[in-house]
């Protein structure tokens, strides 16, 4: 869920853990009483809140807020400990006893929320954390537009999640709560301009101080953020790509080309084998359109990682443009770099890659 782990121990605001969107906020001291498998648990809760949308302003209404937190709560719980995700805290471990109840399995926040609402008593139990509405870098609250972006942001990463574990390893709920979201209002093309932005690194430099301790007695290094991109691009050039998905194809690098300001891009053609591999940079951008699409033969995509492994090509992200129609059942060495296989062709031919993220060209 792309969260930014953020230690809170010496604000003192915070006993256990907390998350609001963007950040899982912790407590050192809570951290170190969890087991290895609690502390998975924990991370596992604080991801389920941002999964479900538990969070979200205009769900929460006008809600007891303390009440919500505990219905929320119970609904996460109760999941991941059907899915055996990590293990429940115990109480004598973490000090707190949670909200853990089997009567409530099934059922929606909401659900749970009016029970505990008619109940009117105390319930057993109590949250591991805290619930945040998002706010931005400096901690001020986020407007409409900008609750809605990260709304967006959640909605692309729960996808993209869903898609790369396969659909038979995504539990019930998650599937219904991606049906709630509806489907992204994003494109294929932003989706694959965020896999290549993962792969910008941040490093630290020491040529200017953190804008978190000036005014301090001490100083630490500011984030300097590597901007250059290291990517291979692999087009299909096979027998069934048609002329004007070629062109889309190489379309498509130049674009990727024009938006970032630097960048190393390895590209050949395939078929079944490796075809007119130049390599590409700002310096001599304006060779793409005089590049030669090669192939017309069949398709194995397992020569592109035996191209890669013998001349010891080791991207950051490997992405393929394909129809994902292969001549074998292999998609290629997981092992080898992190893959994206942009699927050109049959929208209602639904292929599926075995690792890697797989994007659909006809997503809007």
């Amino acid at each position: 869920m792309r969260l930014e782990f953020k230690d809170v121990t010496e604000a003192g605001w915070l006993p256990t853990a907390a998350v609001d969107g963007r950040r899982l906020y912790y407590n050192r001291e809570f951290i170190d009483r969890l087991t290895h498998d609690e502390l998975i648990f924990i991370i596992a809760h604080e991801t389920a809140h941002v999964v479900y949308d538990h969070i979200n302003p205009s769900r929460i209404k006008h809600r007891n807020r303390l009440l919500w937190n505990h219905a929320i709560d119970y609904v996460v719980n109760l999941e991941l400990s059907d899915h055996k995700i990590g293990k429940f805290p115990n109480k004598q471990t973490c000090g707190i006893q949670g909200c853990l109840d089997t009567a409530y399995r099934g059922l929606a926040a909401e659900e749970v929320y009016e029970l505990l609402e008619k109940s009117g008593t105390e319930r057993p139990g109590s949250c591991f954390d805290e619930h945040h509405d998002a706010a931005g870098p400096d901690g001020q609250p986020l407007s409409e537009r900008e609750q809605e972006e990260l709304r967006q942001e959640i909605q692309s990463a729960i996808i993209h999640a869903a898609r790369a574990a396969g659909t038979e390893h995504v539990p019930p709920s998650i599937k219904a709560a991606l049906g709630m979201l509806g489907r992204p209002r994003i494109s294929w093309r932003e989706i694959l301009r965020s896999q290549i932005k993962s792969t910008i690194k941040n490093d630290f430099t020491w040529s200017r101080c953190s804008r978190k301790t000036r005014g301090s007695d001490y100083y630490l290094p500011a984030t300097s953020e590597q901007t250059a991109i290291n990517i291979a691009v692999a087009l299909d050039c096979s027998g069934s790509i048609s002329d004007a998905e070629m062109h889309d194809m190489i379309a498509e690098v130049g674009a990727i080309m024009q938006e970032f300001t630097d960048f190393h891009i390895d590209l050949w053609c395939f078929d079944t084998e490796v075809h007119n591999h130049q390599v590409f940079s700002p310096f001599n951008l304006s060779e793409l359109s005089e590049y030669q699409l090669t192939g017309g033969g069949g398709t194995r995509f397992e020569c592109n990682w035996e191209y890669m492994q013998s001349t010891g090509i080791k991207p950051d992200k490997f992405i393929m443009m394909t129809d994902g129609m292969n001549s074998t059942s292999s998609w290629g060495d997981s092992t080898w770099c992190d893959a994206v296989f942009v699927i050109h062709g049959d929208p209602h031919h639904r292929v599926r890659s075995s690792h890697g993220l797989c994007i659909h060209h006809d997503l809007d």
